[in-house]
């Protein structure tokens, strides 16, 4: 990042209003995920203002502001897609100037949001609150999310180190909001139908629930789209086609993966296909465990596999629900079950 952004200092006690991003924003954006994140903040759309500006304009990024009569930006919130189906947008990038954490900022700028997104088709948000604290997992519920997957250990402990939040690497919530239901077919792994209705609690919309008894093609190659986040040592693998020959494709992947120092391995599976069970056995059988369902992920439901290259930090993980409390046992043990048959 340019130094030179780093060097401006905002008036405190100004007033303040919230809006749509505008390009004359962008410095000032950057400025803020600077003062909060130092250059630990590992989506780089947010630390360079000319990605920023073109990402919004393409609508890939919808920002929100707080910005000072002066022109200062001390709050932002934005959705931006970052899943495979581009109807499902993730909320997030959210934070605030510290010297302006005292007031409601925060909370206007999430409720501004989600009116856009009504605005603009949106069908549905999801967010990804920290663990290292609950303060923004308790945002979400009260906004009508609700929690649908762990990611463990997604954060690397450096992102926090400025706000002196860092134990170890922090794991998020997965959790949703669905604004537009459409109806769909959803192939459910049988190794989880114990917990399947837990999984969906709550989730009005229309599922017609099959067991996923299938087995993988075998006139099909597995086609893998792997996205890797260096500064987070995350890789996230989106199975595009499975077939006989998945767990070989995903073995030769890791491979790949632990040459670039990842250490945070996730998969994402279609539960729109009826052999879903057999690609999560097969899966299971490489170390990959329980991470929950990922509503409208790819326009049809998903299912959220990972591997940690090491020990999870579990002691770490701080929830604010039950729902979120139980969903982390389901996950524990179920990590603790793959680890004993790999």
């Amino acid at each position: 990042m340019d130094s030179t952004l780093r060097e401006t200092t905002i008036e405190t006690g100004q007033s303040w209003q919230i809006d749509r991003f505008r390009a004359d924003d962008a410095e000032g954006v950057v400025r803020l995920f600077q003062a909060v994140y130092g250059d630990a903040y590992p989506i780089a759309t947010f630390n360079n203002p000319r990605r920023l500006t073109e990402a919004n304009e393409a609508k890939q990024t919808i920002s929100c502001v707080a910005r000072t009569a002066k022109g200062d930006i001390i709050a932002h919130v934005a959705m931006f897609q970052s899943a495979p189906h581009q109807g499902l947008y993730e909320s997030g990038a959210g934070l605030v100037l510290p010297s302006y954490r005292a007031g409601s900022i925060m909370t206007k700028l999430l409720e501004y949001s989600y009116l856009v997104a009504d605005q603009i088709g949106v069908e549905c948000l999801f967010g990804e609150p920290v663990c290292n604290h609950t303060h923004m997992q308790k945002v979400g519920v009260n906004h009508g999310f609700t929690v649908r997957a762990l990611s463990i250990d997604l954060m690397p402990e450096a992102t926090y180190e400025l706000e002196k939040r860092g134990l170890g690497r922090v794991s998020v919530t997965e959790e949703f909001r669905i604004l537009k239901a459409i109806p769909q077919t959803v192939y459910f792994p049988p190794v989880y139908t114990p917990i399947r209705d837990f999984l969906y609690e709550g989730m009005a919309d229309q599922r017609q629930l099959l067991p996923a008894e299938a087995e993988l093609p075998v006139d099909t190659a597995t086609r893998v789209s792997t996205q890797v986040f260096d500064f987070a040592q995350v890789a996230r693998i989106n199975v595009v086609e499975a077939g006989r020959d998945l767990a070989e494709c995903c073995r030769k992947e890791e491979e790949n993966l632990v040459e670039k120092g990842v250490v945070v391995v996730q998969v994402w599976l279609r539960l729109g296909w009826p052999w879903a069970g057999a690609a999560t056995k097969a899966l299971r059988a490489r170390g990959y465990f329980l991470g929950g369902i990922l509503p409208y992920w790819f326009g049809t439901d998903g299912l959220l596999l990972q591997k940690i290259l090491g020990p999870p930090n579990w002691g770490g993980i701080q929830l604010y629900t039950d729902r979120a409390k139980t969903l982390l046992e389901l996950v524990h043990l179920d990590w603790g079950r793959v680890a004993q048959v790999t």
